[in-house]
């Protein structure tokens, strides 16, 4: 799946620089010139990253928006500022990161590779995979029955059930992924579920092997989308 960027700024040389630098992560961007035709593509579209040149008329309130906006509230939040706004406004305004002008090529790669790994990060954790696969799940004890996954994620996993789970109840759960060789085994507690069957379970903390297992299976899946 394609990282995504969005950059608003006027300033072409600028402009140049942080393509050449987000391309050369396989960082995809699109390029706004105003923030009125930014805003209504960050309330329509999902960024994994944004950088706003704060010399742009209303780019302010483009980094006040983004916490408030569900598609990219977690977007990595980058501010370029001049020497008058100054990197302490940038911060106050829920920037992330802050870089001043004038920016080189080799420091804005600098940045961005540094920035890169906070994205993926970011990523791995919401990434949400579609998964259809039986799940053993374990209230107690002396009870088993079977469901069917609907996804996974690092966090948890939506469940399909006949048999009702509890809200707020912990579950011991084994399923195998597909391509793997050896069940996980891991507690989740049931914090969702409506008429349908369906619940959502966040997973409890697991052990050393079974979260490596699981974040590798992931981040291989992740690559192919």
């Amino acid at each position: 799946m394609e990282l995504r960027s969005l950059l608003l700024s006027q300033d072409q040389e600028m402009i140049d620089i942080l393509q050449r630098a987000l391309l050369d992560l396989g960082i995809g961007v699109e390029v706004y010139s105003t923030a009125d035709w930014a805003r209504e593509d960050l309330s329509d579209s999902r960024f994994d990253a944004v950088i706003v040149d704060c010399d742009v008329t209303g780019a302010t309130g483009i980094l006040q928006m983004l916490r408030t906006t569900s598609n990219n509230n977690r977007a990595l939040t980058f501010a370029i500022t001049n020497a008058e706004s100054g990197l302490h406004n940038a911060f106050d305004l829920g920037a992330n990161l802050a870089l001043q002008k004038p920016i080189s090529v080799e420091r804005a790669r600098s940045s961005l590779r540094a920035a890169y790994g906070l994205i993926m990060q970011e990523r791995r954790r919401y990434f949400r995979l579609a998964l259809d696969i039986p799940v053993r799940v374990r209230p107690d004890e002396q009870t088993q029955f079977v469901a069917n996954s609907m996804n996974i994620s690092e966090g948890g996993m939506a469940l399909r059930s006949d048999d009702e789970l509890q809200l707020n109840s912990l579950l011991k759960l084994s399923f195998l992924l597909p391509g793997q060789k050896g069940e996980l085994e891991v507690r989740a507690i049931v914090v969702w579920k409506d008429a349908r069957g369906h619940a959502g379970l966040r997973f409890e903390p697991m052990s050393v092997g079974t979260r490596q297992k699981l974040n590798d299976w992931l981040s291989e899946q992740n690559t192919f989308l």
